[in-house]
């Protein structure tokens, strides 16, 4: 499913700069692409998942 949504954002990417959109990103949002500006997206911060800490820790 990797692939798709990688394909997926990839096509949205291209067909933006072919119209002359820039400054977005694009992404996956409950299974729908979605374009997010990229201002917010480099400054918007989210609080991890302790979870997700260790299991990365324990796979180090």
């Amino acid at each position: 499913m990797d692939r798709v949504y990688a394909s997926t954002l990839g096509e949205q990417a291209t067909l933006a700069l072919i119209s002359g959109v820039s400054n977005v990103v694009y992404g996956i949002r409950h299974g729908r692409v979605v374009n997010v500006n990229l201002y917010d997206a480099v400054n918007k911060t989210k609080q991890l998942d302790p979870e997700y800490i260790h299991m990365a820790k324990v796979l180090a």
